[in-house]
């Protein structure tokens, strides 16, 4: 996977962490996630744990509501 990076008031995300937290937005479940990236379930909960990190969220929910609040995504940026 690319390592690129998004620069935002968070931090950076790796692409893979920004992939993640929009399709959480979408409302995406985590195996949903896991088969549409392709991720076996250590990685996947590897890149949650550090997503979560930035965020400094302890679950889905909130770390979807701090990455708006802190516009680390509006609402153009999770349109498929």
């Amino acid at each position: 996977m690319k390592t690129q990076t998004r620069s935002g008031h968070l931090g950076k995300f790796s692409a893979a962490e920004y992939t993640l937290l929009k399709s959480l937005a979408l409302g995406l479940c985590c195996a949903e996630i896991t088969k549409l990236i392709g991720l076996n379930n250590e990685q996947f909960e590897s890149i949650c744990s550090s997503l979560f990190q930035k965020l400094d969220a302890a679950n889905p929910y909130v770390a979807v509501k701090n990455a708006f609040q802190k516009n680390s995504l509006n609402k153009y940026s999770v349109v498929v």
